[in-house]
């Protein structure tokens, strides 16, 4: 039987695989790196996108709340992405926290 520290290497090189840091990336935004945004929705207003896990490929058309809801398994009617174990909910959800912490403190 597999030890659970080899299965959270094994989801740490998953995420380290497929993490994209595009020059603009901003990091209050850090799930923006394991989605592909395809085309801009809605005529241009607002955050919307079609978007592509780069996990599991499945396409989610929406804000980064819905990737967060897909990436973080929070539902809200998003499905929740299959590839993504315990190991890599806990290391996504560290970087948006961190990343929501930041901004908090930013804004005292």
């Amino acid at each position: 039987m597999a030890s659970s520290s080899t299965g959270n290497s094994d989801g740490l090189q998953m995420l380290d695989s497929v993490r994209v840091i595009p020059p603009t990336d901003d990091p209050k935004w850090p799930l923006w790196r394991y989605v592909q945004k395809v085309a801009k929705t809605g005529g241009g207003k607002g955050g919307n996108a079609k978007i592509i896990c780069r996990l599991c490929n499945r396409d989610v058309t929406g804000s980064y709340t819905r990737v967060k809801h897909h990436l973080l398994k929070m539902g809200n009617g998003v499905k929740p992405c299959p590839k993504v174990t315990i190991d890599v909910l806990v290391q996504l959800k560290s970087e948006q926290d961190k990343a929501d912490a930041s901004t908090k403190f930013a804004k005292l």
